[in-house]
C-alpha cells in the first residue's frame, strides 16, 4: 500500500515580494511591468539591495505550490527540488517544512533559484527571476522508494526544458517500474509552442493526469476548452482545462464534465493553476469522485487567490473538503454546466459567520479618538478589577456589525502613554463581549520608504517602555506558570484584512512592519532613533505595547494598522517630529482610516473568520 500521495519534481523557487516605489525600482535597472530572466551576476545583485527593503517571501515554484496545496488539505506530499548553500535555501526548506511538505532538496553552490517581485504604488508587478540551483536537478537526487510509495508523481513543464529533461523522464521511468500515476501540469503557452512535437508524443506514452489552463489547451491542440479537454482526454486517463474563474472542464472515462469556479475576492492570481491542481489531486488520491476532485480543485483556488502571494497558512482545508463532501452527488454535472456549486462559498461564510457571534473592539489612537462611524451609538461606562478604562466604551453597529469603541488616551487625548490603563482597556472590552480588537496608532517612520500617509500593517513589535504593567500575572497561582507566546503578537487573518481592504481601497501601504514603543511622553533622541534604525525597527510609537501584550494574554485576536505622520529624528533633511506635525498629517488622513476601519470591520463578520 502506498504511504504518499504526491511527490513533485520542481524548480524550487524562493519568492520574493518587494514593495517600492518608481524611483527604488528603477535602481534595479529593471523594466516595469515585465518579467526578466536574469542571470546568476545580476541575481546576486539584485538580491544584496533587496536586503534593505522590507520583504515577504514564500517558497514558490509551480510544484512547490501545488505540494503545500495538498498538505493543506491534509494529504502527504514530497518535493524533490535543488537549492543553493545559502540563506534562502534554507529558509526554502524549513518554510516548506512547516507547511507540512517533505522535502527531499540537495544543494548546490549556485543561488537558490527565486523570483522577486517588485509590487509599485499602482499594484503594477516586475519581476527578476533566476533558476539558479534549481536547474542543477539530476537523476541521482532522486530517491527511488519515494517514488515507490507514492500515488502521483507530479511535475511542472517548464522542467521539459533543458538540463532537467533527462531527469524527468528518468523520474518517470521509475514512476511507471512502480505502478505511480504520472501527472504534469504543461505551465505555459510558450513552453508548449517550443517544445510542441516532444509533448504531443510525451503526453500520450508519459502521463495519466495533464493540467492546462485554456491558453495553453489551445497551444497543445488548436481547440477551445470543450473541444480541446475531449481531444486531451483521448490521450491520458484525466484530462482538465482550467478556465479561470469560471471553473474547469474536466474529462475521464469518456465523459467531460463542466465544473463551475467559485466566487473570490481576487487580489493575487499567482499560483491559482498550482493550487487547482493541488485540490484535484488531494481529491483524486483519496479516491474521491472526478467531477469532486475538480469542486475541491476550484474552491481551494478559490481561496488562495484572495491572499497576497502563495502562502497558504490561513487556508482551513478541512472546512472546503467538508463542504464540498457534504454538496457530493446533488449535482449531475456530466456533459453540463454545475451551475448550482457557486453557492459552496457563500454556505461557507453564512456557516462561519452563523457560528460567530463577532462583536468587534476599535481602540483608537492619536487623531481618531471619538470617529463618527458607529450607528445606533450610546456610552458605557465601564470598570474593571484592573480599574477605569481610558474612556466609556462607546457601543454601536457598523453595519450591523456590533462595534465597540474605546479612545486609547481618552477622548480629548488627556492621558499620557505612561498613564495609559492598558489592563483595563483590554478587560474592558473583553468583558464587553469583544471577540477581535482592531487598532489604529500614529507612528513615526525610521525607515526611508515609509513615506507620510503611508499605511503599515504591523506585525512585530519591540518593547522599550519602561514603567507600564505589561501583564495581567502579578503572581502565578500554585506554582502555575503563564508564560504567553509572543512570536507572531499580530494576530495573522485580521492582518490579511487590513492588506486586503488598503489594496481595495488605494491605499498606499507597507504589509509588514516592525514597531518599536517607548515610553513617551518625550520624542526620541537621535541617537535613540539611529539605535532603533540598526535594530531593524521600522516605525516608531508609544502605545502598542504593552497593549498587543495584554490582548494576546487575554486570548482575543488583535491587529493594529500605523499611519506614519514623520520621520522622528533620523532623517537629515526633515525637522524632527513635533506633536503638532502628527496631529495634523493624521487629521488630513483620518477620512482613510475611518473608511478602512469600516470595510474591515465588515470583511471580518462576512469573511468567515476562524480562530482556529
Amino acid at each position: 500500500m502506498k504511504t504518499n500521495d504526491v511527490i513533485g519534481l520542481g524548480n524550487a523557487l524562493m519568492d520574493f515580494l518587494v514593495e517600492v516605489d518608481e524611483e527604488k525600482l528603477a535602481e534595479f535597472g529593471l523594466q516595469k511591468g515585465e518579467m526578466h530572466l536574469v542571470e546568476e551576476a545580476k541575481a546576486r545583485e539584485v538580491l544584496a539591495k533587496v536586503e534593505s527593503f522590507h520583504f515577504e517571501t514564500t517558497p514558490g515554484g509551480s510544484s512547490a505550490n501545488t505540494l503545500k496545496g495538498v498538505a493543506v488539505l491534509g494529504g502527504k506530499a514530497i518535493l524533490c527540488g535543488k537549492v543553493g548553500m545559502d540563506k534562502h535555501g534554507e529558509s526554502y526548506v524549513r518554510d516548506l517544512n512547516e507547511l507540512g511538505v517533505s522535502t527531499r532538496i540537495n544543494k548546490h553552490d549556485k543561488t537558490t533559484g527565486h523570483c522577486v517581485s517588485f509590487v509599485t504604488p499602482d499594484a503594477e508587478r516586475t519581476m527578476s527571476t533566476h533558476l539558479g540551483a534549481a536547474l542543477e536537478l539530476y537523476a541521482e537526487d532522486i530517491v527511488e522508494e519515494d517514488i515507490a510509495q507514492s500515488k502521483v508523481l507530479h511535475l511542472e513543464g517548464y522542467q521539459i526544458e533543458g538540463q532537467t529533461k533527462g531527469t524527468v523522464l528518468h523520474a518517470i521511468e521509475l514512476a511507471k517500474r512502480h505502478g505511480t500515476l504520472v501527472s504534469i501540469d504543461l505551465a505555459d503557452p510558450g513552453v508548449i509552442r517550443r517544445n510542441k512535437e516532444f509533448l504531443q508524443s510525451f503526453v500520450p506514452s508519459h502521463t495519466d493526469i495533464v493540467f492546462v489552463n485554456e491558453n495553453e489547451a489551445f497551444e497543445f491542440t488548436g481547440m477551445q476548452n470543450e473541444e480541446a479537454v475531449r481531444e486531451l482526454g483521448k490521450h491520458c486517463k484525466v484530462a482538465i482545462v482550467k478556465i479561470g474563474k469560471e471553473g474547469s472542464y474536466v474529462y475521464n472515462d469518456n465523459v467531460m464534465s463542466k465544473i463551475s469556479g467559485y466566487p473570490a475576492n481576487a487580489i493575487d492570481t499567482t499560483g491559482a493553476g498550482d493550487s487547482y491542481a493541488a485540490g484535484f489531486l488531494y481529491a483524486y488520491c483519496n479516491d474521491w469522485p472526478v467531477d469532486d476532485a475538480g469542486r475541491l480543485g476550484s474552491l481551494f483556488a478559490s481561496k488562495v487567490v484572495e491572499q497576497k502571494g502563495v502562502g497558504m497558512n490561513d487556508i482551513n482545508g478541512e472546512e472546503l473538503k467538508r463542504f464540498v463532501r457534504s454538496n457530493a452527488g446533488e449535482n449531475n454535472t456530466k456533459g453540463q454546466d454545475s451551475s448550482q456549486e457557486v453557492n459552496y462559498t457563500s454556505e461557507i461564510t453564512a456557516e462561519s459567520s452563523a457560528n460567530k457571534n463577532i462583536k468587534i473592539g476599535i481602540i483608537g489612537g492619536s487623531g481618531l479618538d471619538d470617529p463618527n462611524i458607529l450607528q445606533d451609538a450610546e456610552d458605557k461606562i465601564a470598570e474593571t478589577e484592573f480599574g477605569s478604562p481610558s474612556s466609556p466604551l462607546k457601543r454601536g453597529k457598523i453595519g450591523g456589525v456590533d462595534v465597540v469603541l474605546l479612545a486609547r488616551h481618552g477622548r480629548k487625548h488627556t492621558i499620557p502613554p505612561t498613564q495609559v490603563n492598558n489592563r483595563a482597556n483590554i478587560q474592558a472590552l473583553k468583558d464587553a463581549g469583544c471577540t477581535h480588537i482592531i487598532a489604529t496608532t500614529a507612528v513615526g517612520s525610521l525607515q526611508l520608504e515609509i513615506c507620510r500617509g503611508d499605511f503599515v500593517i504591523l506585525d512585530q513589535f519591540i518593547d522599550f517602555t519602561r514603567r507600564r504593567d505589561v501583564s495581567f500575572y502579578t503572581e502565578f497561582e500554585d506554582g502555575n506558570p503563564m508564560h504567553c507566546p509572543m512570536a507572531d503578537p499580530f494576530d495573522a487573518k485580521l492582518r490579511e484584512y487590513f492588506i486586503d481592504i488598503c489594496a481595495k481601497l488605494g491605499l498606499k501601504h507597507h504589509v509588514t512592519g516592525t514597531v518599536v514603543t517607548i515610553e513617551g511622553p518625550r520624542f526620541s533622541t537621535k541617537a535613540e532613533s539611529k539605535m532603533f534604525r540598526s535594530w531593524g525597527a521600522d516605525v516608531i510609537n508609544m502605545s502598542i505595547a504593552p497593549e498587543v501584550i495584554l490582548a494576546n494574554e487575554a486570548g482575543i485576536p488583535y491587529a493594529a494598522v500605523a499611519m506614519s505622520t514623520d520621520y522622528d529624528c533620523w532623517k537629515k533633511d526633515e525637522v524632527a517630529v513635533t506633536w503638532e506635525e502628527v496631529l495634523k498629517v493624521f487629521k488630513q488622513n483620518v477620512e482613510k482610516v475611518t473608511s478602512l476601519l469600516v470595510e474591515v470591520v465588515n470583511k471580518i463578520s462576512s469573511g468567515g473568520y476562524d480562530e482556529s
